[in-house]
């Protein structure tokens, strides 16, 4: 009965935190974000210029700033609106009439076994998936009290006797990063987030 009841929080705890939406607006000729990192469960929403709209696309697509539609991808009118019950994966979008000016962005979306917005530390940090099998993404968000935070920012990664095996620097908030475990032995990993004197750590699998 106990393991029904905790299995029961759980679920209702975990459909409370993983159900969120994220807000995607334009600054001119871009996304802002223009990389997002979600759960399959969340929403995102769109609030751009009425001269923008959202056509999803193949990678091959985004990467030659294309705007041929995806078969059976999402759209979006001119103006935004709102997304939900996207698929696990990469979604490439653009904005059809300034795809060649480079105006698009991705959504990761993981299956909701991964971590989403751990938030510690004054920190939210979204990776996807965990545990993984050595690829996964990752974003943060560092909540700042009394203005704004300049200091550089960099991720760390330990192995699990401590050594430093990646390493990088000029990170910045909200913006999806991609690392790559698969050099590296099954096992536990350590992620530290470093802005200035503050830093925090989590724990990735890699299977």
């Amino acid at each position: 009965m106990k393991t029904l009841l905790f299995l029961f929080a759980f679920t209702m705890y975990s459909g409370l935190v993983l159900s969120n939406k994220t807000t995607i607006t334009n600054s001119g000729f871009t996304f802002t974000p223009d990389s997002i990192n979600i759960s399959i469960s969340d929403t995102v929403e769109f609030q751009i210029a009425s001269m923008h709209n959202v056509v999803e696309v193949s990678q091959a697509t985004w990467n030659a700033n294309g705007n041929s539609p995806l078969p059976g991808g999402f759209t979006l009118p001119f103006g935004g609106g709102q997304l939900t019950g996207l698929t696990t994966g990469v979604h490439y979008y653009v904005c059809s009439p300034h795809a060649s000016l480079g105006m698009k962005g991705r959504i990761f979306v993981n299956s909701g076994l991964g971590i989403h917005s751990i938030e510690t530390n004054n920190w939210t940090i979204s990776i996807n998936p965990n545990p993984t099998n050595g690829k996964f993404s990752f974003s943060f968000q560092e909540s700042v009290i009394n203005g704004v935070t300049t200091e550089e920012k960099r991720v760390d990664i330990y192995n699990f006797l401590g050594e430093k095996i990646i390493s990088q620097t000029n990170l910045h908030p909200q913006t999806v990063y991609e690392l790559d475990l698969t050099p590296f032995a099954d096992g536990i990993y350590f992620l530290s987030i470093i802005s200035g004197i503050k830093n925090t750590t989590v724990r990735i699998i890699k299977r």
